[in-house]
């Protein structure tokens, strides 16, 4: 539980507010909390991005390679933060190397290797059309010794089918000869 220290009354700040007000008054509104819009709560930065890249432009003329965003930030008194400095210059590395891909002069090979290179393709050509034509004609004779395979066994399953047709024939014949023999049988006066 909250314990309560009572003061006198008085006036807080000038503005003719008590202590009880103050302790039991209604929250703020939700609007009061904010910042005001018409203020950019964010300090302006001390260097701006233009000045970070040409101080990382002029180290590395100096220097004669790459620097690094640290070094950058000590060029520059090392007042701000390091943070945007590092993604400043990150950034502008990367669009740079981008540019320096398309602007990329495409240089001839030498004569020699360009023949070379021709030469080369012209007999990996003809390398992958022999084997081509080699695995085409494997593969028609496979096929071709399925098909007689398959021809066999059609033949010799026709031949079973034929045998075992001529087989019911010669039943059915000896049945019918029964069947006459017994009509005749029954046909005769007792």
């Amino acid at each position: 539980m909250q314990k309560i220290v009572s003061f006198a009354p008085r006036d807080l700040a000038g503005r003719g507010e008590n202590l009880f007000a103050l302790v039991f008054a209604e929250p703020l509104p939700f609007h009061a909390c904010q910042p005001r819009k018409d203020r950019n709560m964010a300090r302006k930065p001390i260097f701006s991005s233009e000045e970070i890249i040409q101080a990382g432009k002029a180290l590395e003329a100096d220097k004669g390679g790459e620097v690094s965003s640290w070094e950058i930030h000590k060029h520059m008194g090392s007042v701000g933060n390091l943070g945007r400095v590092e993604g400043i210059w990150m950034q502008h590395l990367a669009t740079r190397e981008k540019e320096a891909e398309l602007h990329q002069p495409e240089v001839p090979l030498p004569t020699v290797l360009q023949e070379a290179l021709a030469s080369g393709l012209a007999r990996l050509k003809q390398g992958v059309e022999t084997l081509l034509l080699n695995q085409r004609s494997s593969l028609l004779e496979e096929h071709q010794r399925q098909l007689a395979l398959q021809h066999r066994d059609h033949a010799e399953e026709l031949s079973k089918a034929k045998a075992e047709a001529e087989r019911y024939r010669q039943e059915v014949t000896y049945l019918r000869s029964l069947l006459e023999a017994d009509d005749e049988v029954e046909d005769e006066p007792e």
